[in-house]
């Protein structure tokens, strides 16, 4: 346990439509560059982060279970006062697009959570928490996901995003499968 938690640890998964990377870190202060275009769930709490977006410095507070979104532009993490346990995930950016005009949003790009506020404080969603919660028991191998499942979760992901970042107005109309695609969707799961 000692040597876990005085390191670091880094684990990746990659499925169809979706990369993801789990991380155990310890407290940081200095410069660090952050990709882009990601949904993170932060599982530890954290009073002291300090995180810079397009030259604006925000001071973060992280409930346990938060989660936050980074657009096109990365962040430059300078401070985390205790150890993070986080994941984040890369959904496929088409893929949500294409979940986004299924809900009549016709241009979609990840918004991000930090935007000119100084002070914020990340908040919980249970969806992003759950999805979150099932591949980081994957990327920890305490469970294994198929690449069926996967694709379940990530439309899970790009579903939510896209209600998060346009609220009641990405809607859906409800569709029916037909016999047709039923009796196909029976035999790929009995042949798989």
């Amino acid at each position: 346990l000692e040597a876990v938690l005085s390191g670091s640890r880094r684990i990746r998964g990659r499925w169809r439509d979706l990369r993801v990377e789990y991380a155990w870190l310890p407290p940081f202060e200095g410069t660090a560059l952050t990709k882009p275009n990601r949904v993170e769930v932060v599982f530890s709490a954290h009073d002291d982060v300090v995180i810079d977006q397009q030259a604006h410095t925000h001071a973060v507070r992280v409930v346990p279970g938060a989660s936050y979104v980074v657009g096109k532009d990365p962040t430059t993490l300078l401070r985390v006062g205790a150890y993070s346990d986080t994941l984040e995930m890369y959904p496929d950016l088409g893929l949500v697009r294409d979940v986004a005009r299924d809900r009549g949003v016709r241009a979609f790009e990840l918004e991000p959570t930090l935007r000119g506020q100084h002070s914020v404080t990340f908040a919980r969603d249970p969806v992003l928490l759950g999805v979150a919660h099932v591949l980081r028991c994957a990327c920890m191998n305490r469970s294994t996901i198929s690449d069926l499942e996967a694709a379940g979760l990530v439309h899970v992901l790009a579903n939510r995003l896209v209600v998060l970042q346009h609220g009641a107005t990405a809607r859906c109309a409800p569709q029916q499968l037909g016999q047709k695609r039923i009796a196909r969707l029976g035999d790929y799961i009995e042949a798989n």
